[in-house]
């Protein structure tokens, strides 16, 4: 695990950190293009989760890493997202650096790996990726894009962006990553959550259920809906209507950071 940095300069940190199968520049690259440079932006890389260690990791310890990683890079305070297993680990890090987090941002998040619909996916996915992680990688870009999007695009260019995220993902990363999403369960630390959360579901996700994120958005304190119409890949699909969202958040709870 690392926190590479994106862009140096702005007044305000943005911490980002990506869900399964992602990487700092494949999920987050054209979203940080639209932020203009607004923002120092230091993104979790989690797609070489599998190196290093015969130990599995479970997200409370990947958590206290991340926190710890940040504390080394992050002289005050910031802005914290996180997509999908990003979000499940976003609200871990929240709970252990509640004094320093402005706002928290949860893109398409899930609280709870054993969530039956959430589970037949993970469980899915998991066989896929033992014996045919080519056709996982058609899965999640066929689900993972919103319908009218992918109607866009012809066969040919179907078959290559399949074909392109296949080549990109390091797989033995995701078969880490497809374990913590099994497993994970941060429902309570969501309901202690104390600093500002906007959820952002997309409208047409059938990865992760809206009404899945929504669940979570109704436990939190101090919770904030956003929806786009994009489905659960919304870094890709959608970056622009993204980072509007974000900044806009962002900017509304900037001075009004909660402290305790």
């Amino acid at each position: 695990m690392d926190l590479v940095e994106l862009n140096s300069e702005g007044q305000a940190c943005l911490v980002l950190i990506h869900g399964t199968a992602g990487s700092p520049l494949s999920t987050w690259g054209k979203f940080a293009g639209y932020l203009d440079g607004e923002y120092r932006l230091l993104a979790v890389d989690l797609s070489r989760l599998d190196q290093g260690s015969t130990v599995e990791i479970t997200l409370e310890e990947l958590g206290k890493l991340i926190a710890g990683r940040i504390r080394d890079r992050v002289v005050e305070s910031f802005h914290l997202v996180g997509y999908s297993l990003g979000a499940a680990l976003a609200v871990e890090v929240a709970r252990l650096m509640a004094r320093q987090i402005h706002s928290l941002t949860l893109i398409a998040p899930f609280a709870n790996g054993l969530e039956p619909r959430v589970r037949r996916t993970f469980v899915y996915w998991q066989r896929l990726l033992e014996d045919h992680p080519r056709e996982l990688a058609a899965e999640i870009v066929m689900r993972g894009f919103s319908i009218s999007w992918l109607g866009t695009l012809s066969a040919i260019q179907v078959a290559t962006c399949i074909n392109d995220f296949y080549q990109r993902v390091h797989w033995p990363g995701v078969a880490a990553q497809m374990k913590l999403n099994l497993a994970l369960d941060v429902s309570s630390q969501a309901r202690q959550l104390q600093c500002p959360t906007a959820v952002i579901v997309g409208r047409d996700d059938r990865l992760i259920p809206t009404t899945v994120s929504i669940a979570l958005h109704r436990q939190l304190l101090h919770g904030y809906l956003y929806s786009l119409p994009g489905g659960h890949l919304m870094p890709a699909e959608d970056p622009l209507g993204l980072a509007r969202i974000v900044q806009h958040f962002i900017a509304r709870h900037t001075s009004t950071a909660r402290f305790h």
